[in-house]
């Protein structure tokens, strides 16, 4: 019968840039003041990110024993980005360069709901 085997394969870019936003998110909720249900008329942001890239081959796991002297992994490569964002004085724009769904009023049998939407730009051919 087969077994799995875990392999210690490298980490893909898209792993590790998913890894850092999580990271990011979670120092932002820790901060009473960007609480999700809290609103504001527009914001800007200003960022410094180094991200260091070890290139070397990862090194086997280790399942028992000692590991070997040299088995290292090296410097790291360290990458810097740099940017800065600014909301549009209008939310409505904000969101919609930003591809984020619309709030909207939508008449429905019990009245009129606030509702998100997303609204489609493409060429429907007709």
């Amino acid at each position: 019968m087969p077994r799995e085997q875990v392999l210690n394969d490298p980490i893909t870019m898209a792993e590790a840039k998913f890894i850092a936003l999580s990271k990011m998110e979670a120092d932002m909720n820790k901060n009473s003041v960007l609480t999700d249900d809290l609103t504001c008329a527009g914001f800007s942001i200003e960022y410094e990110i180094r991200f260091k890239l070890w290139r070397s081959p990862t090194p086997s796991t280790l399942v028992w024993g000692s590991k070997e002297v040299g088995d290292t992994l090296g410097l790291p490569e360290q990458e810097t980005m740099n940017g800065e964002y600014s909301a549009d004085i209008s939310p409505t724009k904000t969101r919609q360069d930003n591809d984020l769904p619309l709030p909207v009023l939508v008449n429905t049998p019990t009245g009129l709901q606030k509702k998100r939407v997303r609204i489609s730009h493409e060429k429907t051919g007709r």
